[in-house]
């Protein structure tokens, strides 16, 4: 489906990450992830970029509230994206890393409320920020200062 619609998936050096770089419509993902780990990430970002793309606020019309709420709950649908990916490896034996389990079980059990808890913790792996600050820049980022809303 990503090969349809001209996305290109790229295995990098660098730091331990996967983000979807919209000018070359290519998903990048480290190199140094194992191969479930990689496959995990193709599905988050799957869920970014064909499922729930996140668009840029509207000036004069999106708030800033209401995208970082947003922002949360297209970080939230990957996850479970990804979690549903990482439930079908596991079920046919794959070996998940600790993380992944946690996050599998937590959202077993808590549901959606789990992942908002792990992205309040969590840092963006592209930006290294954390994902309140995320989304806050990337709203200032579009938006000139005379274009914002609360």
């Amino acid at each position: 489906d990503l090969l349809r619609r001209g996305i290109k998936i790229e295995f990098v050096s660098g730091r331990k990450r996967a983000l979807f770089d919209r000018r070359k419509k290519t998903i990048l993902i480290s190199k140094d992830r194992s191969d479930n780990q990689k496959l995990q990430a193709i599905a988050h970002e799957y869920s970014h970029v064909v499922l729930n793309p996140t668009a840029n606020p509207i000036p004069g019309k999106t708030g800033r509230a209401d995208f970082v709420r947003q922002g949360f709950e297209q970080e939230a649908d990957a996850l479970i994206h990804e979690l549903i990916v990482s439930e079908d490896l596991k079920a046919h034996g794959a070996q998940l890393d600790q993380q992944t389990l946690s996050l599998l079980s937590d959202y077993q059990r808590d549901g959606r409320q789990a992942l908002f808890k792990y992205i309040l913790a969590s840092k963006n792996s592209a930006t290294n920020e954390d994902y309140l600050e995320h989304f806050n820049d990337w709203y200032d980022e579009v938006l000139s200062p005379s274009a914002t809303k609360p």
